[in-house]
């Protein structure tokens, strides 16, 4: 196992050590049999502490590797919302949560539309680590208008699918009655 080990001498490395070999008539020593089969106190803490720490270890890269796996189950969910690429390693937060998984409206307003999007996708984030299942979808006010001008009945599915929705850039678009009226819809 590591060094402790192999400072105790087993039998065969003694055999080895005094050429001894029963079959020709060599055997071991009654003493060196006994200095193989017992160790001192210090000696076999030294091996618990070693083992201890060898699955300690073992434990550590187990969870190590639980989280990289749920991280990355995380970022996929996060590309099939259709959250863009550099906001998807975004931290977590889990102040919200509480109020998305009960299905109220969280308005984030900020004068940076870049800090929003940000602190929108953090939410999100948060919901998904709390929410093994459901589906997300992440859009852009204009990408949403246009999509509606392109196909609104395909349009309109898509977004009420989802279990929660994501609009970013509110106000970037032109504020006509029918863009209103299309928010207004989607939201309803």
């Amino acid at each position: 196992m590591g060094p402790v080990e192999r400072r105790i001498p087993s039998v065969l490395d003694l055999m080895r050590l005094e050429n001894a070999n029963p079959k020709a008539g060599r055997p071991l020593s009654i003493e060196r049999v006994y200095q193989a089969n017992h160790i001192s106190e210090a000696e076999y803490r030294a091996i618990l502490d070693e083992q201890k720490v060898e699955r300690q270890r073992e434990r550590n890269a187990a969870a190590i590797s639980d989280m990289e796996a749920e991280s990355l189950v995380l970022e996929e969910r996060m590309r099939r919302a259709g959250v863009p690429e550099k906001m998807r390693n975004v931290a977590i937060d889990v102040t919200n949560v509480e109020a998305l998984l009960t299905g109220k409206w969280l308005y984030v307003r900020g004068n940076d539309n870049v800090s929003t999007t940000r602190r929108a996708c953090m939410a999100l984030k948060g919901w998904m680590t709390r929410r093994a299942y459901g589906t997300a979808q992440f859009t852009r006010a204009t990408a949403m208008l246009s999509a509606f001008r392109a196909d609104e009945t395909d349009a309109i599915g898509s977004l009420t699918a989802a279990d929660i929705l994501v609009i970013t850039g509110l106000g970037a678009e032109a504020a006509t009655d029918w863009a209103i009226g299309k928010l207004h819809e989607v939201l309803d």
